[in-house]
């Protein structure tokens, strides 16, 4: 059963009502103290095995002392055992048991609070692009992604890299522009420009290029660009390993002056046991098509 204390302000009296459930009026703790108040009853020098178990203890004081002072609660706020038969030792500094309702509350809302103290410190990390996770959505929508040419299952190192490429891209038509947005994506290129052929400044074994090549341009890249798996990036159900460069690919494509051809030339391990240079045209202009070993 449960007890309290009501002070009875008519009558200058306190009274004990027993209640089914917690204090009727506060937390154990206070109580004890309240009923301290109202009784002189000693208790026994020498606790039992049941009051040990609730962590009371004999008075360790000498005699006179607040720390000897036998009187208390003699009760449990949590137990079935009459009142008069257990003693929570009263002291100016006593402990609340642990089967106190605000330790209760508190096994309940700490899980709670400790949840939303992470979440919080976790806003930091993900509020930036190259770190993002569940924010990543949200980079993408506001940069027109995730793009078609990523594939279905992009990784989400692949995915940061393509939001981070397009936040980082200032603009510009230099190789040197180029060549960082690539390096933002994830990949080393070199860029190769051509100049039409003019017969006082052609040299012996240099190509013939017909006007036209003036507006084009090589993307020379590894054959296969590999993302690995890293635990620090990567997460459950990712590939070990991917390759690809569709979105070098529509990357380039997509911010290349209007007037240009774009072309890519892969280089690597091309084709089982064949080593050598594949150019592709990154547009429709098929004479600009080859292949040379």
């Amino acid at each position: 059963m449960d007890i309290a204390i009501v002070w009875n302000v008519r009558e200058a009296r306190g009274d004990w009502p027993v209640v089914s459930s917690d204090l009727g009026l506060d937390n154990p703790l206070r109580s004890a103290v309240m009923v301290s108040l109202f009784t002189d009853r000693v208790a026994p020098v020498q606790p039992t095995a049941n009051d040990v178990a609730a962590g009371i203890q004999s008075p360790t004081g000498a005699p006179g002392t607040v720390d000897a002072d036998p009187r208390g609660w003699w009760g449990d706020g949590f137990s079935d055992i009459p009142i008069g038969s257990r003693l929570w030792q009263l002291r100016r500094a006593i402990k609340v048991g642990t089967r106190a309702m605000p330790y209760q509350l508190a096994s309940v809302w700490s899980p709670t609070y400790e949840r939303n103290s992470t979440r919080a410190a976790n806003l930091i990390t993900d509020a930036f692009p190259s770190t993002t996770l569940e924010l990543l959505t949200e980079w993408e929508a506001t940069l027109g992604l995730p793009d078609p040419c990523a594939g279905t299952s992009p990784t989400i190192q692949q995915r940061r890299a393509q939001v981070v490429a397009r936040l980082t891209d200032n603009g510009g038509g230099s190789v040197a522009c180029y060549v960082a947005f690539a390096a933002a994506l994830g990949f080393d290129i070199t860029i190769t420009e051509y100049a039409p052929a003019r017969a006082d400044l052609l040299r012996v074994e240099q190509p013939l290029y017909d006007p036209d090549w003036a507006y084009a341009w090589t993307i020379n890249t590894p054959g296969t660009a590999i993302a690995e798996f890293t635990v620090d990036e990567s997460y459950v159900e990712e590939p070990l390993t991917s390759w690809g460069s569709a979105v070098l690919q529509c990357e380039f494509n997509r911010i290349r002056p209007a007037h240009t051809i774009l072309l890519f030339a892969y280089t690597g391990d091309l084709s089982v046991g064949t080593w050598g240079t594949a150019v592709w045209g990154g547009n429709t202009w098929g004479c600009a098509m080859a292949m040379r070993w």
